[in-house]
């Protein structure tokens, strides 16, 4: 499934907004923060990293409607609400933060972006 690279704008504080056409770039970026820094449960960096997922879902979701509905144009949101069922997980553990679950579900985003943004590797590096 292929996506237009639309600028997407949304909200990343009381006062700041954000666009970029890549934000499935923008979620990886900030699940990669979470796992190389490893926060505590509920942190911030997990919240900021669910938003950023909820964004990119929108964004494939929208070019979901524009499309014929097949199996090939859900699968990548089905995919996308895998990685946020890990993510908040991870957020809120009954236990310890299932930190290899995470990383998995990191390279379940990436090759996602690869898939829906192939752009993105050249226009953003982390």
């Amino acid at each position: 499934m292929q996506y237009q690279t639309r600028p997407v704008v949304w909200s990343i504080g009381p006062n700041a907004r954000m666009t970029t056409r890549y934000p499935g770039r923008i979620a990886l970026g900030a699940i990669d923060d979470v796992v190389a820094q490893k926060p505590h449960k509920d942190d911030a960096r997990l919240s900021a990293a669910s938003k950023c997922l909820c964004v990119f879902r929108d964004h494939v979701i929208d070019a979901h409607r524009g499309q014929d509905r097949t199996d090939a144009t859900r699968e990548p949101v089905a995919r996308l609400n895998s990685v946020l069922s890990v993510v908040l997980g991870c957020q809120f553990p009954l236990t310890d933060v299932p930190w290899q679950e995470l990383e998995r579900a990191r390279g379940w985003l990436a090759d996602l972006v690869a898939e829906l943004e192939p752009g993105a590797r050249d226009a953003l590096r982390p």
